[in-house]
């Protein structure tokens, strides 16, 4: 079975600016990776590169063994919970899930269920009839992934998961991704946060003006680096 991402020589510009040198990344089903770096360092557009909203100039990547740029099969294998919660407020859990479900591709008859199925994953089903905008961010955050696993992805991405929530609702969030790699799905979180990215990550690696400058796991990479 090939890994759930791999990416292989990946460059990209924007006119003169190299937003992507060389880079390499493999991430295998159950497992998590965390990528960090700073802003600029084209995390971004790995991010859109991986989901084939971007052609890259130069190297490959593959989702499930295909290229999401050409593969509709390879986009449908994915889920990506955007920085932004993007839900509708005035829906409910239940309704916000059922309709996510049906965009994802579901019958009518499926949403219910896979609404339900998400939920419980996620840890909301408490609030399945609670419209989003009475919820607290951290639930806010765990919908916004429960809308990304509704067609079961086997690669799913978390940018900034959980920016503006406090230390208790973070471990919610963290515990959520625990179990679905646990579930054995391949897991990309982008953050800025080292604490997060050290208890949570697998492996995790770094991005610096384009280039993966460093990889491995994280209690060695940070005794490495200080």
């Amino acid at each position: 079975m090939p890994p759930a991402l791999s990416v292989s020589g990946l460059h990209h510009a924007y006119g003169a600016r190299q937003a992507l040198q060389g880079v390499d990344l493999t991430v295998s089903a159950g497992e998590i990776y965390a990528l960090l770096g700073p802003n600029g360092a084209g995390k971004s557009t790995l991010v859109r590169a991986i989901c084939g909203r971007l052609k890259p100039d130069q190297g490959e990547v593959r989702v499930a063994g295909q290229d999401p740029w050409t593969a509709a099969d390879a986009r449908k294998t994915l889920g990506l919970v955007p920085q932004e919660i993007a839900l509708y407020k005035h829906l409910t859990v239940r309704e916000n899930l059922k309709v996510f479900a049906r965009l994802s591709g579901l019958s009518a008859a499926a949403a219910g269920p896979a609404a339900d199925e998400a939920a419980q994953l996620t840890r909301v089903s408490d609030r399945a009839e609670v419209p989003v905008k009475h919820l607290s961010g951290g639930y806010q955050r765990r919908v916004n992934i429960a809308a990304a696993i509704l067609h079961h992805p086997a690669l799913l991405i978390l940018d900034e998961p959980t920016v503006g929530v406090d230390i208790q609702a973070r471990e919610a969030v963290d515990q959520v991704i625990r179990a679905l790699r646990d579930g054995g799905v391949a897991v990309l979180v982008i953050t800025h946060d080292l604490e997060q990215a050290e208890a949570l990550a697998d492996r995790m690696g770094f991005l610096r003006e384009g280039r993966k400058v460093l990889e491995g796991a994280p209690r060695a990479l940070l005794e490495q680096a200080y």
